[in-house]
C-alpha cells in the first residue's frame, strides 16, 4: 500500500518534544466509572505529576533520552536500560568548513520497561500508600484519612489502567515505536473525548470542555517515597546510564504539593483544537490505527480499574 507521510513527519516531528505517558488526563479521569467515590477523578492523574523522559548528553557524538527514575517508581514499573541506533548525518556541500563530510551520531534511547513482579515485592507506591495508613496511621481518622486513602487508590487505579497498554498498544523499544507511543496515546485521547461526547461547532469551537483536575495528599506520597528508599528498592532492571541501580530523590511534602498544584494547572491548560484532532487523525489513518480498538482497552482498563479499588476498600 502506498502511503503519503506528509502528515507523518508532520505529527512524528511534533511528538519528538513530547512526555510519553499512557493513557491522557481524560481517560484517565473516566476509567473512575459511577459507582466509586468520583473524588477519585481528581486522584487519578497524580503519577504523572513527574515527567516521564529525560534528556541526556553523556558526551562525544552520543545524545539521547531515558525514561525518568520517578516515572518508574509512579508507574510501578522497572528501567530496563538503552539501546543505540547508529545515525548518519552528511554536512552539506554549502558549509566551508565542513561541507561533504559524514558524521556517525549514537542516538540512544530507552528499552521497553517492566512491570515491577521481578524482582517480587518491589513497592508499588500505590500499595504501599494503602498498607500505610491502614497499618500504620490508622488512628489519624477524619477528613485527612479520606483525602489519603483516595490518593493511594488513584495511584492504584492509574496504575492498573495503564498496565492495560503498557507496553502493547503504545509501544516501546525502537525509536518509531516511542514516537508512535506519543502520538497514538495524544490520539487516544481525543478517541475518548468524542466517546464522551466531545466534538466541535461549525467554526471548529470544541461542543465540550471535560472538567480534568488534581488533588491529593503530598505527606502521604513523602511516606511512599521513603518506604521505598528504606526497603532498598530499585527503579532499575539493568544499570542506568550511569552504569548504576537508581533509587529515587525523596522529595519533601511541600515540593510534592507544589508537584499537585502544577499538574492541577496543567490540567486546567488542556485544549480540544478540532485542528489538532484532525492531524492526528490523519497520522492514524496512515499507521492503520482503529478507533475500536482503543475503546476495547479502554473497557478492559475499566475493568482493571473496578478490580484495582475493589481490594482497596
Amino acid at each position: 500500500m502506498t502511503k503519503s507521510y506528509s502528515a507523518v513527519l508532520i505529527v512524528a516531528a511534533f511528538s519528538l518534544a513530547q512526555p510519553a505517558y499512557s493513557w491522557g488526563p481524560l481517560a484517565h479521569a473516566l476509567t473512575v466509572e459511577d459507582g466509586h467515590d468520583l473524588v477519585l477523578r481528581h486522584r487519578v492523574n497524580l503519577p504523572d505529576m513527574w515527567d516521564s523522559w529525560q534528556p541526556f548528553f553523556p558526551g562525544g557524538a552520543v545524545a539521547g533520552g531515558e525514561i525518568t527514575r520517578f516515572f518508574g517508581w509512579s508507574h510501578a514499573c522497572h528501567r530496563n536500560g538503552l539501546l543505540t541506533l547508529d545515525v548518519q548525518v552528511i554536512i552539506p556541500e554549502m558549509n566551508p568548513l565542513y561541507g561533504g563530510q559524514v558524521f556517525n551520531i549514537g542516538t540512544q534511547y530507552p528499552e521497553t520497561p517492566t512491570w515491577y513482579g521481578a524482582p517480587p515485592g518491589v513497592d508499588r507506591p500505590g500499595h504501599t500508600m494503602y498498607f500505610l495508613i491502614k497499618n500504620k496511621l490508622k488512628d489519624c481518622g477524619g477528613p485527612n484519612e479520606t483525602v489519603m486513602l483516595n490518593t493511594a487508590r488513584g495511584f492504584a487505579a492509574h496504575n492498573a489502567a495503564d498496565r492495560v497498554v503498557h507496553f502493547d498498544v503504545f509501544q516501546g523499544g525502537t525509536i518509531k515505536n516511542w514516537i508512535d507511543h506519543s502520538v497514538k496515546e495524544s490520539w487516544a485521547e481525543f478517541i475518548i473525548y468524542i466517546f464522551d461526547g466531545g466534538w466541535w461547532d461549525e467554526w471548529g469551537t470544541p461542543t465540550k470542555i471535560p472538567g480534568v483536575h488534581a488533588t491529593g495528599n503530598p505527606g502521604i506520597i513523602n511516606l511512599a517515597q521513603k518506604v521505598f528508599r528504606k526497603n532498598r528498592h530499585t527503579v532499575d532492571a539493568v544499570p542506568d546510564s550511569t552504569g548504576q541501580f537508581r533509587d529515587i530523590d525523596i522529595e519533601t511534602a511541600q515540593a510534592i504539593s507544589d508537584r499537585i498544584s502544577g499538574k492541577a494547572q496543567d490540567l486546567q491548560n488542556l485544549t480540544w483544537h478540532e485542528a489538532a484532532w484532525i492531524l492526528l487523525a490523519l497520522y492514524a489513518d496512515n499507521q492503520e490505527w482503529n478507533a475500536t480498538d482503543i475503546l476495547s482497552s479502554f473497557a478492559d482498563a475499566r475493568a482493571a480499574v473496578n478490580a484495582s479499588l475493589h481490594v482497596m476498600p
